[in-house]
């Protein structure tokens, strides 16, 4: 029974998961480039497996990425353009670490 479950299944989920990728892009672009680590807004973005994220530097130290596959994923193009969380962070937040805004704008983003 499983397996004729996972037949039917298994070929709908890639779509499905596109799907919703490309409907979170559009109602929430801050928790994308949040969880994208995407600290300037980029064409071509590459995929970042791994890395550490630098409050101060705004930048993601050590990562590991692959080159041009978030903008493939997120937009269906190479070169497509994946939008920075900072046009989203207000001014006043200028004392934050980039981290500390990304979770501020997360919980906003919740509660509204």
């Amino acid at each position: 029974m499983a397996m004729i479950m996972a037949v039917f299944v298994a070929p709908i989920q890639p779509v499905v998961g596109d799907l919703h990728g490309l409907n979170t892009l559009k109602h929430q672009p801050a928790k994308v480039a949040a969880m994208e680590g995407l600290w300037e807004t980029q064409q071509g973005a590459p995929l970042k497996l791994f890395g550490w994220p630098d409050q101060e530097m705004e930048k993601t130290r050590f990562s590991i990425e692959i080159p041009k596959l978030s903008s493939l994923i997120l937009t269906h193009s190479l070169d497509g353009e994946v939008i920075s969380v900072v046009p989203y962070v207000s001014p006043t937040f200028q004392g934050m670490g980039a981290t500390s805004k990304i979770v501020f704008l997360l919980i906003v983003e919740k509660v509204n």
